[in-house]
């Protein structure tokens, strides 16, 4: 069984057509995800639109906490969470946002 599998891996023709197979997967899940992001009920993007501004504030909260507690990499951490909130917030956000804003 495991010379089976061993055999698969030096066979360039075998593992490329698996990678194909896999590749193509991916494409189509993510293309199926991005599609239901767009089109999907406006619901889903408001909740991620306050799930980004929770983030923030959470993550705010406990920079300061971690920060005056001495837990300096507790802190960091909590930076990349307000960075992660501030990204998900900004694509989430209502189409008019972005439509509106004189600096496009």
């Amino acid at each position: 069984m495991a010379t089976e599998k061993s055999n698969l891996l030096l066979n360039p023709e075998a593992t490329a057509a698996v990678a194909s197979a896999g590749a193509g997967f991916t494409n189509d899940a993510f293309d199926k995800i991005k599609k239901a992001r767009a089109e999907g009920p406006f619901d889903f993007r408001v909740l991620g639109f306050i799930g980004g501004l929770a983030m923030i504030a959470s993550n705010s909260i406990a920079v300061l906490d971690r920060f005056f507690s001495f837990n300096f990499t507790g802190a960091m951490i909590a930076v990349y969470g307000i960075i992660f909130g501030c990204i998900i917030a900004a694509l989430d956000a209502p189409v008019s946002v972005w439509t509106d804003a004189d600096c496009w």
